[in-house]
C-alpha cells in the first residue's frame, strides 16, 4: 500500500525492546514513494535489535528508504547485509536511510555491509550504506554499490552524511574500520565524497576508506565531500585494497582471499554469499 507511513516486513517497532534475528528476504520488491520510512525488513524501528538478517531486490520510497530498515532510532544491527537496489528522495542509504543513536552504540551498526546500487533525488542525502549517520556508532562495515543523488544532494560511499545533535544531548558519531568502493556522483551543488558526503562531525571517524579507482573521486583530499583531508579518511587505490588489510583493520574481524569479495576486504563472521 503506497500511502502506508511505514513499510517493510516489519512495519513499525515502536518502543518495543524486540530482537529480530537470523531472516533472509529474497526478492523484495516494494514501491512506496509516499511513505515515510520503508525497508525491506523493518521501515520504523524505536529500540529494535537487528542480527544475523539480510536482504536482497529493490526497495523505493519517500524521506526514510534503507535496504534493510528505513529510519533507525537507538537499533543496533550486527551482521546482517543487504544486496538491494534503494532509491528515495530523502534519506537514503544501502542497509539504513536513518540510523540516530539516542546513546552511546545504541544506534549501531557492527559487521555489517550492503553492495546494492543507490540512489537519491535532488537535495537528498545518500550513502552505500547509511544515508545520514546521525550520532551513530559504525564499526567493521564496508559498501560496493554505485551512490548517486541529485542536485544539492550529500552523496558519499559510505555515509550521505555523518551528523551529531548537540542540543539533543547525543554522543557524537563514530565510524571505524570502514570503507567503500562504488562509483560516487551527484548534480549541480551536491557535496560528493569518496567515503563521506556532508561531515558535519569532522571527528569520530578513523582508520575509514574509500577506493580512489572504482570510486571516480580519485584526489586523495576528497574524503569527505565538504571538508579536504578529513582526519581518519584514506583513500587507496585497488591494488593497495587487495593486497591486504588496510592500516587499524583488525585481523581478528576482518580477512583477505583473491577469490572473496574481489579481493576486497570481508567479515569473518558475516562473508559475502559464495
Amino acid at each position: 500500500n503506497p500511502s502506508t507511513v511505514e513499510i517493510g516486513l516489519f512495519a513499525e517497532l515502536d518502543n518495543v525492546p524486540a530482537t529480530i534475528r537470523d531472516i533472509g528476504l529474497l526478492a523484495v520488491d516494494i514501491e512506496a514513494s509516499k511513505s515515510h520510512a520503508v525497508g525491506s525488513l523493518v521501515g520504523y524501528s524505536n529500540f529494535g535489535s537487528i542480527q544475523n538478517s539480510y536482504a536482497t531486490g529493490s526497495v523505493s520510497g519517500g524521506d526514510f528508504v534503507g535496504g534493510l530498515v528505513g529510519y533507525g532510532l537507538a537499533e543496533p544491527i550486527s551482521n546482517s547485509h543487504a544486496d538491494v537496489a534503494v532509491s528515495g528522495s530523502g534519506y537514503v542509504g544501502g542497509l539504513v536511510g536513518l540510523q540516530d543513536s539516542g546513546c552511546f552504540t545504541c544506534g549501531s551498526i557492527i559487521e555489517s555491509y550492503s553492495t546494492g546500487t543507490i540512489s537519491g533525488g535532488d537535495g537528498a542525502t545518500v550513502g552505500g550504506l547509511v544515508g545520514l549517520n546521525h550520532g551513530g556508532y559504525i564499526a567493521g562495515a564496508y559498501a560496493t554499490g554505485a551512490v548517486s543523488g541529485g542536485s544539492n544532494a550529500f552523496v558519499g560511499g559510505l555515509a550521505g552524511a555523518n551528523d551529531i545533535d548537540t542540543d539533543a544531548g547525543y554522543d557524537p558519531p563514530i565510524i571505524n574500520e570502514a570503507y567503500s568502493t562504488g562509483f560516487v556522483s551527484g548534480g549541480t551543488g551536491s557535496l560528493i565524497g569518496g567515503l563521506i558526503g556532508n561531515d558535519l562531525a569532522q571527528t569520530g571517524t578513523t582508520n575509514s576508506y574509500w577506493d580512489l579507482d572504482t570510486s571516480g573521486i580519485s584526489d586523495p583530499s576528497r574524503g569527505a565531500g565538504n571538508i579536504a583531508n578529513d582526519p581518519g579518511i584514506t583513500g587507496l587505490t585497488t591494488e593497495q585494497f587487495t593486497s591486504g588489510l588496510p592500516a587499524g583493520f583488525d585481523k581478528k574481524v576482518w580477512k583477505e582471499k583473491p577469490t572473496i569479495n574481489g579481493g576486497y576486504p570481508y567479515l569473518i563472521a558475516n562473508p559475502p554469499p559464495q
